[in-house]
């Protein structure tokens, strides 16, 4: 059964869904190495606090710096205070203590893009300032770890946590894998959407603003990388990239030059990839059809460029790769179907750069026909993505405040589960039935999936 739902009352259900999925992981699992607030930060918070009642008043307050890749979503008893951290830890079951620069800089990037949703009352909580100062603080002890742990010379590598107390010294041995130019880009944008929140906030900016500004003068060096070898990559990740590289001209003040240059060298290359059918190829030297969430990306990042430059090779592009994807729709199940298999499977991070792309496209179109069209395919694609595929774990406690946040029909109600994300579901599309286990929470994935609801 598909419902129908608004265009506004759609992102408010992925702001709530985004927002329980970052504090239940990034600031309250206790899966990753955790900090207590210094005595400034305590300050802060007390001020912030001040007035209010005993029984609401925040308990064991702390923070995380690091994410753990894998873990169990399950709490380790049944939270029965609402405002003490320490009741939303998770098991430590099934925990892979790997620690990837893209997990973190996912999490920056969302806390960063969250926390003016939350001043602004667009999300309603309890206590909003001491919330958003936390994910604020929370985010830049994250940005200190990448820069003091998976770090080395220029790049970001990933690391493994090999101590034995998370509240004790780190441990963190780096991977010895090469470094990835996707991942030093997405680095790079949390920093300057970071910064950006500082910049604006300067709350939310002290011990952090100096060293933030300092890394992010490694994107020219990133950006000549790039155009220097942009037909080696991949259309994958230069879409990604370029999609990162769209949020960093937004954001950061500095080198926008080179970050204009870089993203419309992207955009010619992917441009130069794009067959009369809509497809991309999967690179310069393969012309096999790149994947459904290579396309969504490059019709979302089409869009920007033309949005940017004004250029109709965009334009033209855009509806180009619009077609292609909507030969996809299957309006029945209200899903796009990429393939002839009757199973079909959407992880978060496809639900994600999907549901990104079609927000994108609707607030581009000026066509009163094709908006419409594209409206109703949107309500229809979150009906089925995210209510018919219970791919969320509804929340059934309330979290640092009274009650939940308003839920509309959503998800599987396990007592002792976190209100977060799975990181797939299956469906049989001739029976429109629906499969999805919560398992073991996938960080790197449903973050990124996160991330893309948020742009």
């Amino acid at each position: 059964m598909n419902y129908d739902f608004s265009y506004s009352d759609i992102v408010k259900q992925c702001d709530a869904m985004v927002f329980l999925n970052l504090i239940s992981f990034t600031l309250l699992s206790g899966c990753g190495n955790i900090e207590m607030p210094q005595e400034e930060e305590l300050t802060r918070i007390y001020e912030l606090l001040k007035g209010t009642p005993d029984e609401k008043m925040p308990k064991n307050i702390m923070f995380m710096s690091s994410l753990y890749q894998r873990c169990l979503p399950e709490y380790t008893g049944m939270p029965d205070s609402p405002y003490d951290f320490s009741c939303f830890h998770w098991s430590g079951k099934k925990q892979k203590r790997e620690i990837h620069p893209d997990t973190l800089s996912h999490s920056i990037f969302t806390a960063a893009a969250m926390i003016p949703k939350i001043r602004s009352g667009e999300l309603k909580l309890d206590n909003p300032d001491f919330i958003a100062y936390c994910l604020a603080a929370n985010a830049a002890k994250q940005a200190h770890f990448l820069m003091a742990f998976l770090k080395n010379g220029e790049f970001y590598y990933p690391g493994k946590d090999t101590g034995s107390n998370a509240y004790g010294e780190y441990c963190i041995d780096r991977l010895p894998e090469e470094p990835d130019l996707k991942t030093q880009f997405s680095v790079m944008e949390a920093f300057s959407s970071l910064n950006e929140l500082g910049e604006k906030n300067p709350e939310y900016g002290s011990g952090v603003q100096d060293l933030l500004k300092r890394e992010l003068e490694l994107i020219p060096m990133l950006c000549d990388n790039l155009i220097e070898g942009v037909t080696e990559i991949s259309s994958r990740d230069l879409a990604v990239i370029g999609l990162s590289l769209n949020q960093m001209h937004r954001s950061c003040g500095n080198h926008r030059s080179i970050l204009f240059t870089a993203l419309t060298t992207i955009g010619c290359e992917l441009h130069e990839r794009l067959f009369s059918s809509g497809d991309i190829g999967r690179s310069m030297w393969d012309h096999e059809a790149s994947s459904f969430s290579t396309l969504c990306n490059c019709l979302n990042l089409f869009i920007r460029l033309y949005e940017l430059t004004g250029m109709d090779q965009y334009h033209r592009s855009v509806f180009l790769i619009y077609d292609r994807i909507d030969s996809f729709w299957d309006p029945q199940i209200g899903l796009f179907v990429p393939s002839n298999r009757n199973k079909q499977r959407y992880s978060i991070k496809d639900i994600g750069f999907t549901t990104a792309a079609l927000k994108a496209l609707r607030s581009s179109l000026t066509d009163p026909d094709l908006f419409m069209y594209a409206d109703r395919q949107f309500s229809e694609f979150y009906s089925s993505a995210f209510i018919n595929s219970k791919i969320f774990n509804c929340q059934l406690h309330p979290i640092l405040q009274q009650g939940k946040l308003e839920q509309q029909l959503l998800g599987s109600s396990a007592k002792n589960a976190a209100p977060v994300f799975s990181k797939s579901f299956e469906v049989k599309v001739n029976k429109k039935k629906y499969y999805c286990e919560p398992d073991i929470f996938q960080a790197e994935y449903v973050l990124l999936g996160c991330k893309y609801l948020m742009y």
